[in-house]
């Protein structure tokens, strides 16, 4: 489903009216609209960004000119039906309220008949345009709403509550149709009229809908709608469609995930089908075209359900299937085409004055960013175009959720400088709008001879259902950063950015927080691949490059400084025992948790980058912050040569692969306080103390 679909749910898979928030638990923020945030502006705020852009690629002098894929999308009725392609949206609305009709949604009744203390609900217009694969429009959508702000509680509804599948779950599924050759298709229904269920118990009413309106033919007076079925924008419709599907699926046979409870699968003498139902869409993986037929047949017995076909479109991404070499591809080139070309302009007001490395999303400034400065102006643009950055990084571009994060921590109080790093952003983006996420059937093998060269782990031939975590977190300063990435067969399905609730007292217990946090999402996607029938011959790889961390991972004995933490001690060392996950130490250079918890510089950043999305090389600048480092250390090795200071033991080498950090950009946990110890050490040799 593209961002901007009326069958909307909030990322943590719950259906909800009122608002979004994300799997990564990052900063909230908002992509447009203001004022309460009801169904409309939840659709106005991320329809903007499905709008499409011509083809940069096509070359329009050999070749027929394709059809175009910009088109405007209204945000409110009198836009739709005053735009130059109002005549479609005009039908769109047609189709939508004959359907209303036809399901008797409601009865009109007159405005004086409704009691005492009871006001209806507004009802308003969203639009879309949905995509086909190469961006063009193969529908024009319209969706009649019913405004959930307006509602009371207690005389509306009470239960607005359903499940929707996470984002993680539907990557899984993937990785899984490409490690099988399963075949990945489609359907999608609606979830008002008859299969969103009959509205019970109390009354409801709803204004009618603009440009549709009936007077009452016996009083001369405004009727409203008395409503018999749900419709969009109330809680209940959510919850009505849920408990069919779920009452149906299990009568059929199929069996329900404890862990996603959006996750069924059917095994019969025909084949094999998993199934994910994200709100009104139904993804499903099928070993072969017979079971798929078989259960979709009985499916629309009771739904409406419309046979899309092969998967091709979801979340405003297109998913490219290649079954004889063996792969799923998640891309989102026409959403970041899109959102490049509306903000051109502000990518070359600020590209004058701030110059950027494009090999890599954020400039060396971003670590050391701040809130807004005395006399600094709010920049109304900012949440919005964050927020959209925001969907590329959840869905399809785990390389843009460290920015993405850092960013957000300002979404209320973004100002020219935070402009300036989200402009940096944009123009990494446009560098890296092919890039994609890719599920082999053979596994991942640069991602094996990594994993091979920088930790103990041999891993030669990962098969292509093998599940590994990489989890890291930084010292210093108040909540410093943590992250991890789960990979399937060497490609990504979970990862997160974010800053842990306490400020760890050491390198190491901020190394045990993260390493537990990612253990219990590798238990989750343990349990959902058992479900999905991944054959587990051992334990989980848990990847971190602290040692001590390790050390006390795979350790038993006791110590009077781990007593704050101790449940986690616990917790994770059950899981060891337990044989459910095994932590690996593993270098800086393996480490693919950093690109989500520190700025790296865009030779470490290009190598990890590159087992995370797939896409076209981007050139990469030197780096002259290690340039500098390694020149400072070698006049002060000068400078105590002619001295004549007796030798000290040598101090660990600047890497050359580093951050944006300090001088030398350590990535290893610990080594930055170390460096600025040795360099200190080193000053006060040549320099004297002081």
């Amino acid at each position: 489903m593209a961002p901007g679909d009326p069958d909307t749910c909030d990322t943590n898979g719950c259906h909800k009216e009122r608002h979004h928030k994300g799997d990564h638990d990052g900063p909230e923020t908002l992509t447009h609209g203001k004022g309460r945030a009801s169904d409309n502006t939840r659709f106005k705020r991320v329809s903007a960004a499905t709008l499409g852009v011509d083809d940069p690629l096509h070359d329009h002098e050999q070749g027929p000119k394709k059809p175009t894929t910009k088109v405007f999308v209204p945000k409110t009725y009198d836009e739709a039906i005053n735009c130059p392609n109002a005549e479609h949206w005009k039908k769109a609305m047609d189709i939508e309220y004959q359907r209303h009709i036809k399901s008797k949604s409601w009865v009109l009744v007159p405005t004086i008949s409704i009691p005492e203390g009871r006001k209806p609900v507004r009802s308003t217009w969203t639009f879309d345009a949905k995509r086909q694969t190469d961006g063009t429009v193969g529908e024009y959508r319209a969706r009649l709403y019913a405004q959930g702000f307006s509602r009371v509680y207690g005389h509306d509804d009470e239960i607005n509550f359903s499940n929707s599948a996470r984002y993680s779950t539907i990557r899984t599924m993937l990785s899984i149709a490409a490690a099988r050759n399963y075949i990945l298709k489609g359907a999608n229904t609606s979830i008002t009229g008859p299969n969103g269920g009959v509205e019970e118990g109390r009354t409801r009413y709803m204004q009618q809908a603009k440009g549709y309106q009936e007077m009452s033919p016996i009083y001369g007076t405004n009727q409203v709608c008395q409503l018999k079925q749900t419709t969009y924008g109330r809680g209940q419709s959510g919850v009505h469609w849920e408990t069919l599907l779920v009452r149906y699926l299990k009568a059929v046979g199929f069996l329900q995930s404890e862990t996603d409870p959006c996750l069924y699968k059917i095994k019969t003498s025909n084949g094999i089908m998993y199934l994910c139902a994200y709100v009104s869409h139904l993804y499903m993986a099928c070993s072969n075209e017979t079971i798929y037929l078989e259960i979709l047949r009985q499916l629309q017995r009771i739904f409406k359900l419309t046979n899309t076909g092969n998967l091709t479109w979801m979340f405003g991404a297109t998913v490219l299937q290649d079954l004889e070499k063996g792969y799923v591809k998640i891309s989102q080139k026409l959403y970041a085409e899109t959102l490049v070309t509306e903000h051109q302009d502000m990518i070359d007001q600020y590209s004058t004055n701030y110059s950027h490395d494009l090999s890599v999303p954020y400039s060396k400034r971003i670590s050391s960013l701040e809130g807004l400065r005395k006399g600094e102006t709010i920049d109304p643009k900012y949440r919005s175009i964050l927020g959209k950055i925001g969907w590329m990084s959840l869905i399809s571009r785990p390389d843009l959720t460290y920015i993405h994060y850092i960013l957000g921590l300002h979404a209320a109080k973004g100002g020219k400088r935070h402009m300036a790093e989200l402009a940096n952003a944009l123009k990494y983006i446009s560098k890296t709008t092919d890039y994609s996420i890719k599920y082999r059937r053979d596994g991942h093998e640069t991602f094996n001879k990594i994993i091979s060269g920088q930790s103990g782990f041999e891993c030669d031939t990962l098969p292509g259902e093998s599940i590994t975590t990489f989890t890291n977190s930084t010292h210093g300063g108040e909540r410093p950063m943590a992250g991890y990435v789960t990979m399937i067969g060497g490609a990504p399905v979970n990862w997160k950015a974010y800053r842990p609730k306490l400020t760890p007292l050491s390198p190491c217990e901020g190394g045990y927080c993260a390493a537990s946090t990612a253990t219990m999402t590798t238990v989750e996607t343990r349990e959902i691949g058992k479900f999905l029938d991944i054959t587990n011959t051992g334990p989980t790889a848990v990847f971190h490059n602290d040692k001590t961390t390790v050390h006390l991972f795979n350790d038993d004995s006791p110590s009077n400084r781990m007593v704050h933490f101790a449940t986690l001690i616990v917790y994770l060392r059950d899981q060891v025992r337990n044989k459910s996950i095994q932590l690996y130490h593993v270098g800086s250079g393996g480490q693919f948790a950093n690109i989500f918890c520190k700025p790296l510089g865009n030779l470490l950043f290009h190598d990890l980058r590159q087992s995370l999305v797939h896409g076209k090389k981007v050139n990469i600048t030197k780096n002259s912050r290690n340039e500098d480092a390694i020149a400072t250390m070698a006049k002060m090795v000068e400078s105590l040569e002619a001295k004549k200071i007796p030798e000290i033991p040598e101090p660990r080498p600047a890497p050359i692969l580093g951050g944006y950090g300090d001088p030398g950009g350590s990535n290893d946990s610990g080594t930055r306080e170390l460096m600025k110890e040795e360099l200190i050490a080193y000053q006060a040799l040549v320099h004297g103390p002081g």
